[in-house]
């Protein structure tokens, strides 16, 4: 008979805890981006809405709201002027502190997810009824769905340290949606269908079949970085 330690036992214990405390994190950072990323498109939106009013007067963004005389100008809504001019420089304000919140969150979120990424890879297959980040958890209903779609997609040519490779994707893995994107929905217009769904700064995420049988989904923030595109891999059709 042969003797275990308790030891083991404990260290097993903390390893299981330990990635669902990840994978609990992991989720918590996605929500709070998504959060971001509305607030984002908020400014974004007043931003635009206040320099199309701007542009449609005299004065535009900076132009003098007096005369040559000196006197305030007659050919414009000075108060509409003021408040769009008002809006633009706070909306403008809050857009740059949201996405340097958003790029610390994002490096906090791929340096979580890679990790997650490198247990996942490691781990037994998965069983047909189970695929989570921690095995004894049964799937939620998403992730049910993902395990019953067929994969369209398989990804080759991860580049090291681009937004696919902190994303936890590598080469080989096969995707079942991207997005909101599937086999279903792609069809033989799949470049084209996940081009309209991947622009810079924004959350996609990706659910992919790693080679261990395990559907996961990847959190990708596609961004300029240096080497080429805004992902830093290719896909191929299945």
């Amino acid at each position: 008979m042969y003797f275990v330690s308790p030891l083991f036992f404990f260290s097993c214990s903390v390893f299981a805890n330990l990635r669902i405390v990840m994978g609990e994190e992991v989720e918590r950072l996605k929500k709070k981006l998504f959060e971001l990323q509305a607030e984002r498109e908020s400014c974004l939106k007043d931003i635009r809405e206040a320099e199309e009013y701007l542009a449609g007067t005299p004065v535009g963004l900076r132009g003098r709201l007096i005369d040559e005389e000196g006197f305030p100008r007659a050919d414009c809504d000075l108060y509409a002027v003021r408040s769009a001019r008002n809006k633009h420089n706070c909306r403008s304000n809050d857009l740059k502190d949201i996405e340097e919140t958003m790029y610390t969150e994002m490096m906090r979120l791929q340096d979580l997810t890679r990790d997650v990424a490198a247990q996942q890879m490691t781990a037994a297959p998965a069983k047909p009824s189970i695929a989570t980040r921690d095995d004894s958890r049964p799937v939620n209903a998403e992730r049910e769905a993902m395990l019953s779609k067929r994969p369209f997609l398989r990804i080759v040519d991860v580049k090291m340290n681009s937004p696919a490779w902190d994303g936890g994707l590598r080469d080989g893995f096969e995707v079942v949606q991207y997005d909101d994107i599937d086999s279903e929905s792609a069809a033989e217009n799949w470049r084209s269908a996940l081009q309209s769904v991947t622009a810079e700064n924004a959350p996609v995420t990706v659910w992919a079949r790693t080679p261990n049988g395990a559907v996961a989904d990847f959190f990708l923030v596609p961004r300029q970085w240096e080497g080429n595109g805004l992902l830093g891999c290719s896909f191929e059709a299945l």
